[in-house]
């Protein structure tokens, strides 16, 4: 009978601890607490401007985040296009693009090569890594289109950054 009385004071302390504590990660994660610093002076703007669900991801540059700023580039009700610049002796050195938009009748499958995301999700890659091009990556959220840009990406960070978009819900 104790072991009982015990088990489920446990139980109930594990729950109320649970309760205050939040959840670690995932979409349910706040959106301060899950927004690259980059994108935080950007959420307001963006949140009244387009009716698409926002996915910023938390990730961009790794250790180059403290380098990279953002500027909304385009928003509009059904579009938005967040422009990622780098810290250079010119006035504006782009290192990539993060964008969503409500996916038209007409859209077609994204190009590039079929890549698996977090939850399953099934994202579309086009290296540019080994052309000094753009590496871009795409996927679809149900009537949406997220997209990842970012200059010369290896595939294998390109997708870090798509799984860190997915796993936080700026919305």
């Amino acid at each position: 009978m104790k072991t009982s009385a015990r088990l489920l004071m446990l139980i109930t302390g594990v729950v109320i601890l649970s309760v205050f504590a939040g959840p670690a990660t995932g979409s349910l994660a706040a959106p301060e607490a899950c927004t690259n610093p980059i994108f935080a002076s950007l959420l307001e703007s963006l949140k009244s401007k387009t009716s698409v669900p926002l996915r910023l991801p938390l990730v961009v540059g790794g250790d180059y985040d403290a380098a990279l700023y953002a500027d909304v580039g385009w928003v509009g009700n059904a579009r938005y296009v967040v422009r990622i610049g780098q810290q250079c002796e010119r006035s504006y050195c782009p290192y990539g693009t993060v964008s969503g938009a409500k996916i038209s009748e007409r859209a077609g499958r994204p190009a590039g090569k079929a890549v698996e995301l977090s939850g399953g999700v099934t994202g579309y890659l086009a290296d540019g890594s080994k052309t000094s091009k753009n590496s871009t990556i795409t996927w679809d959220e149900e009537q949406y289109r997220y997209s990842i840009t970012i200059y010369a990406a290896e595939p294998s960070a390109l997708v870090k950054v798509a799984n860190s978009a997915l796993s936080c819900d700026n919305r």
